[in-house]
């Protein structure tokens, strides 16, 4: 317990120490739904531009999840991969913690501002898979084609992606189905790779649950503390029925 205690402590500390190292080297610009803190190099016109695509990426998230988002949203903007894209204490991240989202490569042609957007308005989460698979999903569904790990997957829409997923099914099946058969709260990875198949399985495994059980139902057994058996007991049908007719749907 102390250790866990020390972790969250350690977390906010450092993101409380880069929100006001940013504050003080940053320009503010103020939207409807979000406050962004973007390097003062940008011309105004970008600032501009970027907080105006981040109230629509807000209001885009909340839609999709069918859950709304009360307080502002503050992002703070890196200029490089030093500090990567996270919400206010990583996978700590609790309700009550402070809104906030770092976010890196947005130059890069990725999308990192919707899946982190997707995290926080989500919540708090118990299952790794399904707050990965959750974000990712929704990245794919409002820009498809903007995470690069999947894209060298052959992932670059929502059809491809159950593609990626059978693919890896294929050649690491027991690694796979490990996942989805003990979603845990946490994760460890030995590559960038790995992780970047772990992102593809749980966000295709994740939009069968949806499109079956419904964004509403699924929402409220992600945030559950046991969201397998608040799955099982919404839809009457086992952890493995559902892996089972995932398996079948992709193919695999």
């Amino acid at each position: 317990m102390q250790t866990i205690l020390l972790f969250l402590l350690l977390a906010s500390s450092k993101d409380d120490a880069a929100i006001a190292a940013m504050r003080a080297s940053h320009v503010k610009s103020a939207g409807a739904r979000v406050v962004v803190w973007a390097p003062k190099e940008w011309p105004a016109e970008k600032r501009s531009s970027v907080t105006a695509s981040l109230d629509r990426v807000v209001a885009q998230v909340e839609t999709t999840l069918a859950r709304r988002h009360e307080a502002p949203i503050e992002y703070y903007i890196s200029g490089s991969d030093e500090l990567p894209s996270h919400v206010y204490g990583g996978y700590a991240h609790k309700a009550g913690d402070r809104p906030v989202v770092f976010l890196s490569g947005l130059d890069s042609g990725e999308a990192p501002h919707i899946h982190e957007t997707v995290h926080l308005v989500g919540g708090e989460f118990h299952s790794l898979l399904l707050r990965e698979g959750i974000a990712t999903y929704v990245q794919f569904a409002v820009q498809p084609g903007k995470m690069r790990p999947l894209v060298k997957l052959g992932a670059t829409d929502l059809p491809s992606l159950d593609k990626a997923a059978a693919a890896i099914v294929a050649k690491n099946r027991e690694q796979a189905l490990g996942w989805i058969a003990k979603p845990a709260k946490s994760v460890d990875f030995t590559s960038r790779p790995e992780r970047g198949m772990f992102y593809a399985v749980s966000a295709s495994f994740t939009a069968h649950l949806v499109r079956e059980l419904g964004m509403s139902a699924f929402m409220e057994a992600y945030g559950s503390e046991n969201p397998v058996a608040a799955i099982e007991q919404r839809s009457g049908k086992t952890w493995r029925q559902w892996t089972d007719e995932w398996l079948k749907k992709i193919g695999a």
